[in-house]
C-alpha cells in the first residue's frame, strides 16, 4: 500500500539484537496521511536497510505493509 503522509515527528532509533545474534535496527516516525478526506495519523516503523534520511514537515511517499 502506497500513501502519500507529512513527518510529524521522528523517534530516536532503536538497536538491538535477534534472539539469533543479529543486529537489527527501527527508526520509528508520526505520520499524517494527506491522501485522504480524514488526515489519519499513522505510526510507521522502518527497519533496518529500508530506514532513509526522513525531515519532520516534509512530505513523502512511503510503501507500507499493514498487519
Amino acid at each position: 500500500m502506497r500513501i502519500t503522509a507529512r513527518v510529524q515527528k521522528i523517534f530516536d532509533p532503536q538497536v538491538g539484537t535477534s534472539k539469533s545474534g543479529n543486529e537489527w535496527k527501527k527508526q520509528s516516525l508520526l505520520v499524517t496521511q494527506l491522501d485522504n478526506d480524514f488526515k489519519d495519523e499513522l505510526m510507521i516503523d522502518m527497519w533496518n536497510d529500508s530506514i532513509k534520511e526522513v525531515e519532520e514537515g516534509t512530505a513523502y511517499e512511503f510503501d507500507i505493509i499493514v498487519k
